[in-house]
């Protein structure tokens, strides 16, 4: 499915920090099976991807959010190694004990966008554990009801 016309929702802050949201997106990260280079590179070509085929990403508070070509790399803190993108796997099997920091909210905002447009690519990749606002916007809430409809 392209991005044209279709809108994602990220979670809420206050969702994306959680400890649960750290554990889910863990899990979601591991399950990947990428290296810490190509994790950034599977988030680079999902977003920009989806963007580029007209796409947008709405935040929390229902903003645009904007996606320079920096983006990515400033949510990194220009941390060329991406060691978060190992280290965050070891939360797939334990609960964190603490929630995640706010400095990273970009970055987790980027995740939880990637995840959602593979999710509206392949309607069988099941996101329950991904937040999301249930915005009329949002094109993945949307796919999610019709599909909940046709069950019914």
């Amino acid at each position: 499915m392209e991005g044209q016309n279709l809108v994602i929702c990220v979670g809420k802050a206050e969702a994306l920090l959680s400890r649960r949201y750290k554990q889910n997106l863990a899990k979601r990260i591991k399950q990947l099976g990428l290296s810490r280079p190509k994790t950034t590179d599977w988030l680079a070509d999902t977003i920009y991807g989806f963007l580029e085929d007209g796409g947008i990403i709405v935040d929390g508070r229902g903003n645009e959010l904007i996606v320079g070509d920096e983006t990515i790399d400033r949510s990194y803190y220009c941390d060329q190694a991406f060691s978060w993108n190992s280290d965050i796997k070891r939360f797939a099997d334990q609960m964190p004990q603490r929630r995640s920091s706010a400095r990273i909210l970009t970055r987790l905002m980027l995740f939880d966008a990637a995840f959602k447009i593979t999710a509206l690519n392949s309607p069988q990749n099941q996101i329950a554990t991904f937040s999301c606002l249930r915005n009329s916007r949002c094109s993945l809430c949307a796919a999610n009801d019709q599909l909940e409809r046709i069950a019914s």
